[in-house]
């Protein structure tokens, strides 16, 4: 979350994000003290209306599998959700891997069913985990967009070298490459990273097409899981700044949806 975010303000937009460990509303971050990774319904379009009259243009959340199986994400309307990878855990929650990967699934079933605001909605998926074809065919009439390492994929990523200080990366999509160290160790975090260019990417190849439609927060969301971290679902969002949109519409909205 706090790496797409990085990207997104280095592009030049004003991002938020709310994750397990903090918040951040544009220049603002403090600490996430609720002991919950993904807030209540109504606590979640509360947060994304005030990032949206604090001027923000994209919001990145943690949705966790639990949230979704739980509905606290309901009334979101949906643009881009990521797929990192799927690993046994939370098994206590949801009983079954499969059911596990169904509470994921609920995040990409929402693309097609939100509101066009003008971004397409797309389903960013890890190419090298094998469950992501059972996503893509949960996104419906979304676009795919695939990232990995091992697999063939929209955007390719390279391990050029690693060791205990960190990895030295390639990335190619569309016709374009860059190399680059990342600072942090693990193959988890070279999957993370490998996701981190597309989600902008899908921003970028749709930028023109983006205009405020005064229908508040939207949502680009990614489904995240690691051996080496909390499994979660997570969302970026686009938000739409419009004269004509208010707090109390986000409020509304969950409230009809609940």
């Amino acid at each position: 979350m706090h790496l797409v975010s990085d990207v997104l303000d280095a592009a030049g937009q004003i991002t938020g994000f709310a994750t397990t460990v903090d918040f951040k509303q544009g220049d603002h971050v403090w600490q996430n003290e609720t002991r919950q990774s993904t807030q209540e319904a109504v606590e979640v379009q509360e947060f994304f209306a005030e990032l949206l009259v604090a001027g923000g243009t994209w919001g990145v959340l943690e949705a966790t599998s639990h949230a979704l199986a739980l509905r606290k994400l309901r009334g979101v309307e949906v643009d881009v959700a990521v797929f990192t990878n799927l690993s046994p855990e939370h098994l206590d929650f949801h009983g079954t891997l499969q059911k596990y990967l169904d509470a994921k699934g609920e995040l990409f079933a929402m693309l097609p069913l939100s509101f066009d605001k003008g971004v397409a909605k797309t389903a960013v998926l890890n190419a090298d985990d094998s469950h992501w074809r059972y996503l893509a065919d949960r996104a419906g009439s979304a676009s795919v967009m695939t990232y990995g390492i091992d697999a063939l994929a929209d955007v390719q990523g390279t391990v050029l070298a690693s060791d205990a200080a960190g990895s030295r990366l390639r990335i190619a999509a569309h016709g374009a490459s860059v190399e680059f160290t990342l600072p942090l160790v693990g193959r988890f975090n070279v999957h993370s990273r490998r996701q981190r260019p597309a989600s902008p990417l899908v921003r970028r190849c749709h930028r023109r097409r983006t205009r405020s439609r005064g229908r508040g927060p939207s949502a680009a969301a990614w489904s995240a899981s690691s051996r080496a971290s909390p499994s979660a679902s997570s969302w970026i969002t686009r938000t739409l700044p419009s004269p004509s949109t208010r707090c109390s519409d986000c409020f509304d909205r969950s409230r009809r949806a609940g």
